[in-house]
């Protein structure tokens, strides 16, 4: 029994579960991560799309698994935050996005 099972997750890859999918979704992706391979995200992604769920995909061409760089990883929170806001409907107050009050974007 694999430590997922133990909490109820399905088995098998998740492309097979892509059809039930409708919350929109950030992915992002490391170009050299070895165990995520970009080509099975960019077929996740393409597959989400073509049924209408709304994806937003960023690549970090210098990336793995781990984003390790600095910079990589504040653009990842800012990406995280932006989508999360959008998300909720948090929107910019008198022109100024949630990021710029705070000093993020």
């Amino acid at each position: 029994m694999s430590r997922y099972s133990d909490i109820g997750w399905p088995q098998g890859h998740p492309i097979t579960y892509v059809d039930k999918m409708k919350a929109p979704l950030l992915v992002l992706q490391g170009a050299n991560d070895p165990r995520c391979v970009k080509p099975e995200s960019d077929q996740m992604v393409e597959k989400l799309r073509s049924i209408g769920v709304d994806v937003e995909y960023h690549v970090f061409e210098d990336e793995g698994h781990d984003f390790s760089k600095r910079a990589n990883q504040l653009k990842a929170y800012r990406l995280i935050a932006a989508f999360l806001f959008k998300q909720f409907g948090i929107g910019p107050e008198g022109g100024t996005s949630p990021l710029d009050a705070a000093g993020l974007a």
